[in-house]
Formats: structure tokens, sequence, C-alpha cells
């Protein structure tokens, strides 16, 4: 039998990270295209370090010279170019994610769609008509509005930090008896209460 101590939002710690949260998530849809810009410029150059890493590894050890192949090379350098791109082009970046998914989201709700049509007859032909019309909207909202990918998610870390936030909050209200359980294979009991 194993021993879980429930430790969550028994520390100011987790306070802590759940408003940095929050406030990251704040700053992505505050600033959405200058978050854009250091997410691609923090990107970018971690592809070169490791590139140049990669090439003066090959370069100066005799052991990995040795066993070297050309694919290290080959990769080293296709990291050098697409950190070089995340870096010079990071608009066309997004741009080019931005309508890949557009395009992917469209596709499904295309065939969705298609597939509410086979049901023409039933009760469910209205909802899944509707719903493959917000999908293909969604779609076309994808392709239309730049930095969503960023905005989307600083509206997750915002409602992750609350959720936490919120957390933190009720359980010192209402701090639980138990602190440590028995788990066994298909039931839980109390081992200790404080």
């Amino acid at each position: 039998m194993k021993k879980i101590e429930i430790k969550s939002y028994q520390n100011v710690l987790s306070l802590i990270y759940a408003i940095l949260i929050l406030v990251l998530g704040v700053v992505l849809v505050t600033y959405p295209e200058e978050s854009q810009a250091f997410i691609s410029y923090v990107f970018g150059g971690l592809l070169i370090i490791l590139a140049v890493i990669k090439f003066t590894w090959v370069y100066f050890s005799k052991k990995y010279q040795e066993k070297a192949g050309k694919w290290d090379i080959v990769v080293a350098i296709i990291s050098l170019l697409i950190g070089l791109a995340c870096i010079l082009f990071y608009e066309y970046i997004e741009q080019g994610i931005r309508i890949t998914l557009g395009m992917i989201i469209i596709f499904i709700g295309i065939n969705r769609l298609i597939n509410s049509f086979k049901v023409f007859k039933t009760k469910m032909f209205i909802p899944l008509l509707l719903m493959s019309l917000i999908m293909i909207g969604g779609g076309v909202f994808t392709i239309c509005y730049q930095y969503l990918e960023v905005i989307g998610f600083g509206i997750v870390l915002i409602c992750y930090g609350a959720i936490d936030i919120i957390g933190y909050i009720c359980y010192q209200f209402v701090k639980p008896d138990v602190t440590t359980v028995k788990v066994q294979e298909a039931d839980y009991e109390i081992v200790e209460k404080k």
C-alpha cells in the first residue's frame, strides 16, 4: 500500500505560481504581437545555439568525428536555418500556422456538414448542421484573426491561474481533515486524521 500526501494549496508557493501564470496569460492576451515576437526570438535563438553547439561538437571532438554521420551536420544546418527563419520571419511563420490550422478546421467542418446530411430525417440533423457551420466559421475566424493562437494560449493561462487562485483561497478557508490516505487497488480508506 502507498501513502499519498495531499499537498496542493498548502504553501504560498502554489499561490505565487498561480499569480505568475495569471500575469503571463494577461500579458499574452494584452500584447499578442510582442509576445509572438518574443516567443519566436527565444525559440529561434535556442535553435541557433543548439546548432552552434552541434557544429563545434562535431568539429572539435575526435571521437565524435569518427562516429559522425552526414545526418548530424544536416540536422545542425536545418536547426540553424529554422532558428534564423524564426527570428527573421516570425510574422510569416505565424501566418502559416494560422492558415494551416484554419484550413484544417474548415476541412473538418465541411466533412461534418456532409455527414450531417446523411442523417437528414433524424433529430440529430439540426445540431450536427449547426455544429459543422460553427466549425467552418471558426476556421474562417482562425484564418482571418491574427495572433489567435497566442491569445488563445493566454486565455487558457488566465483560466488556469484563476482556478488555482480560487482553489488556494478556498483551501485556506475550508482545510480538509484528511491529509494522508492509504491507496489500495480498488478502494480508498482513511489512514490518519489531523
